[in-house]
């Protein structure tokens, strides 16, 4: 079995956040069960394409050619795609690999009041890429791929009815 996770960071080439951490220790902790695991990242800076990173085998796209990545799904030809948050990735690993299995957990669910906090906490300078962050992440496509997913799991149970609501969802 091969699980490959869709996911913005994976705790290592200077992105230390709570996604990235929690997804590096399942997938090492699969690694140990035998599970063959791969991700599929952002590339950040001083990262390569291709890289290994305690036995996952992670996948890297340039950050503003996220289309890429559906080449990179593709190849790592994973029986089972894990969005750690659903993003458009969720999306473009459902377009890449139809026929697998996608599950989606939601770890920090953010509506719209979310964001517009978030923005006001943003320094000047990144303002300019919030944006960007945004449309990772709340979009159409996330929208339709949630719906779409074999499962959605929440990570708490008190963000469980702020998911349903936030993606019609009835069964969590």
């Amino acid at each position: 079995m091969k699980v490959c996770f869709v996911v913005s960071q994976l705790f290592a080439w200077g992105k230390y956040g709570g996604f990235g951490s929690l997804t590096r220790t399942l997938g090492s902790e699969l690694i140990k069960r035998g599970i063959e695991v791969c991700a599929v990242v952002p590339r950040r800076k001083g990262q390569r394409p291709v890289e290994e990173l305690d036995g996952i085998t992670v996948l890297s796209f340039p950050p503003g050619s996220i289309l890429s990545s559906q080449k990179l799904y593709k190849s790592c030809d994973a029986d089972i795609f894990h969005s750690e948050e659903p993003s458009i990735g969720t999306y473009i690993a459902m377009k890449a690999m139809p026929g697998r299995k996608h599950i989606v957990t939601s770890q920090d669910p953010r509506d719209n009041n979310d964001w517009k906090v978030e923005y006001s906490y943003y320094p000047p300078h990144k303002k300019i890429l919030f944006p960007v962050y945004y449309l990772y992440e709340a979009n159409c496509f996330v929208n339709i791929s949630i719906k779409k997913a074999d499962a959605v799991f929440c990570q708490a149970k008190y963000i469980i009815p702020k998911v349903r609501s936030m993606y019609g969802l009835t069964g969590i």
